[in-house]
């Protein structure tokens, strides 16, 4: 990710670079795409059976009792209904759920995976979108970690010590730059 990328985003959200340097190392540790170039994810299965009413809960739980990998899991629930699979995942840098399409910006889950396949900078204005249009702009500005890992890691965010994760990150990247 470039330096001047994370800067334009921090400036256009009121907020310091740091913040948003800070979600990305946490969201996804700074990749967008995996080796062979696909966009990294996080397949939730729980979303794809919600989306799906529960019509694939026996293939899915295969699934993921028989791997771990995220892409694999996705490709199957893909195979089985690729709008809720899309909408199912988190992706790229800033690991947004497929179901927020509409808060970034998009009238399509197609159109936001258009925007994610392009890549790290549409990548970056989907994230700007998404934090606009939740409201969530304060709690990066003022540095409200615990607040804005509520909203956007969801109530549970504290067993994954999201909002530690980003006051560390944040306090590394003041100390040290990003």
């Amino acid at each position: 990710m470039k330096r001047q990328t994370i800067i334009n985003a921090a400036e256009q959200l009121n907020c310091e670079p740091e913040v948003v340097a800070a979600v990305i190392n946490v969201e996804s540790s700074g990749m967008s795409v995996d080796k062979e170039g696909f966009p990294i994810l996080l397949f939730e299965p729980r979303y794809f059976n919600k989306f799906t009413e529960s019509r694939y809960v026996a293939e899915i739980s295969a699934v993921c009792q028989a791997t771990k990998s995220a892409k694999v899991r996705y490709n199957k629930a893909f195979a089985l209904d690729p709008e809720a699979a899309m909408k199912s995942a988190s992706w790229g840098l800033f690991q947004i759920m497929g179901a927020n399409f509409r808060k970034c910006g998009c009238k399509s889950i197609q159109e936001f995976m258009e925007q994610i396949k392009a890549g790290e900078e549409a990548q970056v204005r989907l994230f700007i979108s998404f934090i606009i249009n939740s409201g969530l702009s304060d709690e990066l500005q003022e540095k409200r970690f615990a607040d804005f890992a509520r909203v956007y890691n969801g109530p549970r965010y504290f067993d994954n010590r999201y909002d530690e994760k980003l006051k560390t990150f944040y306090e590394k990247f003041k100390r040290d730059g990003f």
